[in-house]
């Protein structure tokens, strides 16, 4: 007795589609300075500067961060200041003000993804801000 073949359908077992943003290892200190010394190229720096210079701009840059998430707004309009230009200048996403609760919900090393204005731990929003453009610089400059 010859037994009849069945056919099985193969399910397409492809990589899922990748969210969109960037995904990195967190960086986080209120200090820019500090932070610095642990960046490695790649990571996302969380930090805490009003009035961010144009030398800690530059290390940010050196370090070859992947974005620059700011918990105070980097300009605030008291003196000119380079620091968001050079990042922008550089290719570097920054957001700004996304506000003090960043510092608690995301723990140094933590690996997140910043999509436009917003940061996710996983698949929560931990913290929203207001992505810089040449534009928003040059308005705030002025």
């Amino acid at each position: 007795m010859k037994v009849p073949s069945v056919r099985i359908p193969l399910l397409y077992r492809g990589k899922a589609a990748e969210p969109p943003g960037i995904v990195a290892v967190a960086r986080v200190d209120r200090k820019t300075k500090n932070i610095t010394k642990r960046l490695n190229p790649g990571e996302i720096a969380i930090i805490d500067h009003s009035d961010l210079d144009r030398v800690s701009a530059e290390e940010l840059i050196r370090r070859k961060v992947a974005a620059v998430v700011n918990v105070s707004v980097s300009i605030t309009g008291r003196y000119p200041n380079l620091g968001p230009k050079l990042l922008i200048d550089a290719g570097i996403p920054v957001v700004d003000g996304v506000g003090q609760d960043v510092l608690v919900r995301v723990t140094d090393g933590a690996v997140v993804r910043l999509d436009e204005e917003t940061l996710y731990l996983a698949d929560t929003v931990v913290a929203k801000g207001t992505p810089l453009t040449e534009e928003l610089v040059q308005a705030a400059m002025t």
